[in-house]
């Protein structure tokens, strides 16, 4: 009953997690997100890989890839919009003119 549980919630966390990737790629700029706090992230995550590996528990390993896919998804966004960052459209403003 636990592991259906727990397939249902890690589910619904990785899924709900999807649209911070696609307002990031919307965004086209990451100043405002910590590339230490998105790296740290990144980092303990690969650690919870690697445990789940050595524990051998399957489900734990598939979850955690996911989370290691997004964070270093995140990461790597971070980083290229830091380095090329996409200007937002400006907006057009009408003129009256009184001539």
């Amino acid at each position: 009953m636990i592991e259906i549980i727990y397939t249902i919630s890690g589910s619904i966390a990785v899924i709900a997690s999807t649209p911070q990737v696609v307002k990031l790629v919307q965004m086209g700029h990451s100043n405002e997100m910590s590339i230490a706090t998105w790296g740290l992230w990144s980092t303990t995550q690969v650690v919870s890989l690697i445990y789940t590996i050595v524990l051998q528990i399957p489900l734990l390993i598939f979850f955690n890839v996911m989370w290691v896919l997004f964070y270093l998804a995140m990461t790597s966004l971070i980083l290229y919009y830091r380095k090329y960052p996409r200007m937002p459209a400006l907006e057009v403003v009408e003129v009256q003119s009184d001539v």
